[in-house]
């Protein structure tokens, strides 16, 4: 990377404003109210992926800021690469996983990003031997929406590559998001690579039935298959 690459970088440094916008003020405008009258209308099952919402129930984000939260416990990356057995770096790899997983907020959606919109941003880690992991998302695809995102830590030697589809459907009292795509993380030196899959997210309670709540639900996998190594987690929602 060139040193103007780096500069470009440097200047979206995010070590202090990982949850940027989290803190924004929840709306006095009723959930159940948006749903009824935006939503009323459309077919369960229904994707709504393109379905204009009121700013009221919009995070002040674009979703492509989102995928800086994988980095809210990025010390746990450098580890990994320093680990002596195969296990012990597949376990590393399943915790930074989980670590990374972010809180949405009930109600709260993030902006659709327009095609060709990109966010940077670097992370200086604590350990100056681990230098600084760069992160770069593209939003590739608006119909349906698509975002490649690079995370590159040259320091360290490992990089991680991935696409993500969500697909968001619409079934009346829940919104089921289904986040489609792969992530693979590459170690440099020790030619390992991890492919890694995400759980679906479920924001159920729009119409006030049952509790409000936002969880994490189904399998998420991951493959190492040169150390012939998988994980299938099984996340379990209260409802």
């Amino acid at each position: 990377m060139s040193e103007s690459e780096k500069n470009m970088f440097e200047s979206f440094t995010e070590e202090e404003e990982l949850l940027r916008g989290e803190d924004a003020p929840d709306s006095e405008v009723s959930v159940i109210k948006v749903v009824t009258e935006v939503l009323g209308n459309v077919k369960s099952g229904t994707d709504v992926s393109n379905i204009p919402l009121p700013a009221s129930v919009l995070d002040p984000v674009s979703s492509l800021e989102k995928s800086k939260k994988s980095m809210q416990r990025g010390e746990l990356l450098p580890r990994i690469p320093k680990m002596e057995t195969p296990e012990e770096r597949f376990l590393g790899v399943i915790r930074w996983i989980l670590s990374g997983l972010p809180k949405e907020r009930f109600g709260k959606k993030p902006y659709n990003p327009i095609l060709g919109e990109t966010f940077r941003c670097c992370f200086k880690h604590k350990d100056p031997e681990n230098g600084v992991t760069y992160l770069v998302c593209e939003q590739v695809s608006h119909h349906p929406p698509i975002t490649a995102t690079h995370l590159n830590n040259p320091s360290v030697g490992w990089e991680v590559n991935s696409v993500s589809k969500p697909e968001p459907r619409f079934y009346g009292n829940y919104v089921e998001i289904k986040l489609n795509g792969i992530s693979r993380l590459y170690l440099h030196d020790l030619d390992e690579e991890y492919h890694l899959t995400r759980p679906t997210v479920f924001q159920s309670g729009l119409l006030g039935i049952g509790t409000k709540r936002v969880e994490l639900m189904g399998l998420s996998y991951v493959v190492c298959e040169k150390n012939n190594l998988v994980a299938t987690i099984d996340f379990k929602g209260k409802s």
